[in-house]
């Protein structure tokens, strides 16, 4: 049943106005989905190109993850792959975060570990991974891989120009690496002690420490940069102001070397008000990444953003946002248009979205899918949100004539803890056999006086 909901999705995608294609962004809460059915669950990493293929990283949420919340486990950071941004595999997991080390760094007692960013040195032909934690005083941990889907094995903690010796804390926050033509790479990150200015330092041969030659933007209360090249002109995004799990805004600076002098608006002396915007929400979330990738026609500079669940602590629900950026004549980055959809000329067909269907107790949802060639069972993308305990009754009946649910062919019972805080696909059993193309009624009730589930379905 699984290829037949991702074949609905498609043709419900390809009977509309848009083109095959297609990358679809939809309204905030749209889902994108990989090709086993599951909602992508990688956030506040970024995009690459590598060897004729794309690479998504980002952070977990599914395994209940909370920031500042006791208990709670951390799920590590994972990567899916894809020939033409469409279609999205799923490569698993970066490294093994389950371990008791991993844990003690980044759960939820912790302030959490985030921002996988991934480069490939030609020099060394490793790829390199640097994430974000508070647990050491640096504020970073790097490791490297000879793939870039891993496992990834941690090397020596970096040394950076700023903030030496300090104790673990809000000392470094988001960082990106930026790789010039040259070879050379750069970190930009996240400098708290300054109150949230943003530091771009050069990186030693490895792209695995500093080099102590820095320069500053001269900012305030921003986060999240992400540094790329455009011609002779390099530029840098970032959330302006900070804000986790907001939506918030998004202003760049730009330099024509990495090292600076770094400029934005003409005259400001304001570090609050120094850049340059380019949307006051960022389409409904916070800016994660800028990608240059192969375009038609050219590179494409891939602006991404993290559309957070309404600031839960939780961000299984989080979805992206993807836009191509635009330039006048200048060079200057035109506002974002926040477009529902943006033209793919290197897919076969549009990606595969959906959107969310809340299941709460005493309110009982029926979704209407079509049986499968020699397929036994229905499987739907399910999950659960917040930490209340119940149970989700999934019934599949035959469609009556009159368009009412018929006999029952199956029905299973998962409980809060079976199931993913992002959605996933999960299978009910039919006891009874349909003919293929049978249009089949499931019903979906949540017990439990404060249990709260969902499922998606096909984005209209």
């Amino acid at each position: 049943m699984l290829h037949r909901f991702l074949a609905v999705l498609a043709c419900l995608m390809l009977s509309g106005p848009l083109v095959a294609a297609t990358v679809i962004n939809g309204a905030p809460g749209t889902f994108r989905l990989d090709d086993r059915g599951n909602a992508i669950d990688a956030h506040d990493g970024d995009l690459q190109y590598f060897n004729g293929r794309y690479y998504l990283y980002g952070t977990q949420y599914g395994c209940g993850y909370q920031w500042n919340h006791k208990g709670a486990p951390f799920c590590g950071f994972r990567v899916y792959s894809s020939p033409d941004l469409a279609t999205w595999h799923d490569e698993g997991a970066l490294f093994d975060a389950s371990t008791a080390v991993w844990q003690k760094r980044c759960d939820g007692s912790t302030y959490g570990c985030y921002r996988p960013h991934v480069v490939f040195n030609a020099r060394t032909h490793r790829y390199v991974l640097w994430t974000n934690s508070y647990d050491v005083g640096v504020g970073y941990h790097v490791f490297t891989s000879a793939t870039p889907t891993g496992p990834f094995a941690e090397v020596a903690l970096p040394t950076l120009a700023i903030n030496t010796g300090l104790p673990p804390g809000l000392n470094h926050g988001d960082q990106d690496v930026f790789v010039d033509e040259d070879g050379v790479a750069y970190l930009a990150y996240t400098d708290w002690q300054k109150k949230g200015d943003i530091v771009v330092e050069r990186l030693d041969a490895d792209y695995t420490s500093g080099t102590g030659s820095y320069v500053r933007m001269g900012l305030k209360a921003t986060e999240a940069p992400s540094m790329f090249r455009r011609g002779a002109t390099y530029y840098l995004t970032y959330s302006d102001p900070n804000c986790g799990y907001c939506a918030t805004g998004t202003s760049y600076l730009h330099a024509t070397s990495p090292l600076g002098p770094w400029q934005g608006r003409k005259g400001a002396t304001d570090p609050l008000h120094r850049g340059l915007p380019i949307s006051k929400d960022s389409c409904g979330g916070q800016p994660a990444d800028v990608a240059a990738l192969p375009g038609d026609g050219g590179t494409m500079y891939l602006y991404q953003s993290d559309r957070w669940d309404r600031g839960a602590i939780n961000e299984g629900l989080a979805t992206q946002f993807q836009e191509p950026l635009r330039f006048d004549a200048s060079g200057a980055i035109l506002p974002l248009a926040c477009a529902a959809t943006f033209p793919n000329p290197g897919a076969a067909a549009a990606s595969a979205v959906a959107v969310n269907v809340p299941v709460v107790p005493g309110k009982p949802v029926t979704l209407i899918v079509v049986r499968g060639e020699g397929e036994a069972a229905v499987r739907l993308p399910l999950y659960r949100h917040g930490d209340g305990a119940g149970t989700l009754r999934v019934s599949v009946h035959a469609m009556q004539a009159d368009g009412k649910p018929g006999d029952l062919l199956g029905s299973h019972e998962f409980t809060t803890a079976q199931l993913s805080w992002s959605p996933r696909g999960e299978s009910i059993r039919l006891a009874k056999d349909v003919p293929a193309g049978t249009r089949l009624a499931v019903t979906l009730e949540a017990e439990g006086g404060d249990a709260a589930f969902g499922a998606l379905k096909p984005a209209p």
